[in-house]
């Protein structure tokens, strides 16, 4: 179910999970599915928003994955990136070098 649940866009975003067409896509009884759903949710696997959605708890993901659980723990760690005033504003150029750049010069 979990396998599912991902491969149908819930790792990263709540996802509303249609017990027959989940169901159908496994090959599975939908009592089999709907106590698959409570069983997952009740250990906090699967993650459920108010309007019913369901999402794969990222803890378990990033420890089913230790390789990319330390890439993003590396990357969290990382100062953060702030732009200087050069980053912010387009570069000022003048007439002239405008000119020069735009004008195709024979070799």
């Amino acid at each position: 179910m979990l396998d599912w649940t991902e491969r149908q866009g819930g790792l990263f975003a709540y996802i509303t999970i249609s017990v027959v067409d989940a169901a159908a896509d496994m090959d599975h009884a939908e009592s089999t599915v709907y106590d698959a759903l409570a069983r997952l949710t009740a250990l906090g696997l699967l993650v459920r928003d108010e309007a019913g959605g369901y999402r794969i708890n990222a803890r378990y993901f990033f420890s089913a994955n230790p390789d990319l659980r330390r890439l993003v723990a590396a990357a969290l760690g990382d100062p953060p990136i702030t732009p200087d005033a050069r980053a912010v504003a387009p570069r000022k150029v003048g007439n002239t070098d405008s000119r020069r750049r735009r004008s195709i010069r024979s070799v």
